[in-house]
């Protein structure tokens, strides 16, 4: 009986540490790609751009001069334009 006990515990004891080995593994493999994601988006968010070409720096102008373009044109549109709705309210107001 005591055989049992002591390889029954034995055998708990290497599964135990199996157990916790897989567990590191895990864990430093959770840290890898948190980590190798951390530097791959701080490097898609850097601003300067000493590193890229002229032609990538054109057309990174170009698209902020459009998307500014298009923001004027939403807020002239948003303030001024009344969307056919003057023939609806002027229908509704009308005191006769």
């Amino acid at each position: 009986m005591n055989e049992k006990t002591e390889g029954g515990s034995i055998e708990n004891s290497r599964r135990r540490r199996e157990v916790l080995l897989a567990k590191i593994i895990i864990a430093l493999v959770g840290i890898s790609v948190a980590l190798v994601y951390s530097v791959e988006r701080g490097r898609a968010q850097r601003s300067d751009d000493s590193d890229r070409g002229p032609k990538q720096q054109q057309f990174d102008r170009q698209i902020s001069d459009n998307a500014k373009q298009m923001f004027e044109q939403g807020k002239q549109i948003f303030r001024y334009d009344t969307f056919g709705d003057e023939v609806y309210w002027t229908g509704k107001l009308k005191t006769s």
